[in-house]
């Protein structure tokens, strides 16, 4: 398997082995208060360039804060064999349905291989739209219920994906002692979706809140990159998570990361791959 690069790599390669299992966090102990020191100026996010509430018309902190609240509805127990049988074939399955999910909305290549002729294009269209759905929908619906599919559970991609709207970057952060250039936050965004990747894979962490979870793979998607500070009260706010109340989470992320990709996992010189930044 070949080493991530980022820049060549929208979807990342997954994982195979798993490391030991870290504890799971009860809920209780999460810091979903953490609030910014009397004395801390904020930082203004760096790169954003829209505000996710004025596009979606809607305060996205409350929809933070009913994803925290749902959220241990889709942990899975602490208890299971990591010798099992069916593991490996789990790995094989979630592999080929991140490969799947990413050629279905390949757009544009349908667009390329569609009729040349307006009135056959029209037809395939309404075919699609039509005759499809319906088609398939009994199906659809009998396999969710076999396999206990919940479409609506919080899964750490979802939060990721508001964290990074929010902005997970900040003008007071530094790459390799220097200020932060324009590519930072996407290559920040790219790690995040790797790691979200990775850990989807390895069952073990399905052990952890979502929540719980994506702020560790901020965390490693930061020091993947060489920023600094690798944890910041911005981001405390943000996520509601202490740098120490996922420390633990971030080191079995990290770990996983480095034992799947040997020396690309590096946290004191920046990674090969980003240098041409």
């Amino acid at each position: 398997m070949p080493p991530f690069d980022p820049s060549n790599a929208l979807t990342p390669p997954l994982g195979k082995k798993p490391p030991s299992a870290l504890p799971l966090q009860a809920w209780g102990k999460s810091s979903n208060s953490a609030n910014l020191p009397l004395s801390y100026t904020p930082s203004k996010p760096y790169g954003l360039t829209e505000d996710i509430d004025e596009v979606l018309a809607m305060t996205t902190t409350d929809l933070y804060d009913s994803m925290r609240k749902v959220q241990e509805e889709y942990v899975s127990g602490e208890f299971h064999n990591p010798q099992a049988t069916y593991l490996p074939f789990r790995r094989y399955l979630v592999d080929w349905m991140s490969d799947i999910g990413e050629q279905l909305p390949s757009t544009r290549r349908r667009r390329s291989t569609a009729p040349p002729s307006p009135e056959l294009l029209e037809v395939t269209k309404l075919y699609q739209s039509g005759q499809t759905p319906l088609s398939f929908r009994d199906g659809e619906s009998e396999v969710l219920d076999y396999l206990h599919w919940t479409l609506r559970a919080v899964c750490p991609l979802h939060v990721v994906g508001y964290y990074l709207s929010k902005g997970v970057t900040f003008e007071e952060d530094r790459w390799q002692g220097r200020k932060l250039i324009e590519k930072i936050p996407k290559y920040v965004k790219k790690y995040a979706e790797f790691f979200c990747n990775l850990t989807l894979q390895e069952y073990t962490f399905q052990k952890y809140e979502p929540s719980h979870l994506a702020s560790a793979i901020i965390m490693a998607s930061r020091v993947a990159l060489n920023l600094e500070p690798k944890w910041r009260p911005d981001l405390a706010s943000l996520t509601g998570y202490e740098e120490a109340d996922i420390e633990p989470c971030f080191e079995h992320v990290f770990s996983y990361y480095e034992e799947q990709f040997p020396g690309h996992g590096s946290r004191s010189n920046s990674p090969k791959n980003v240098t041409d930044l």
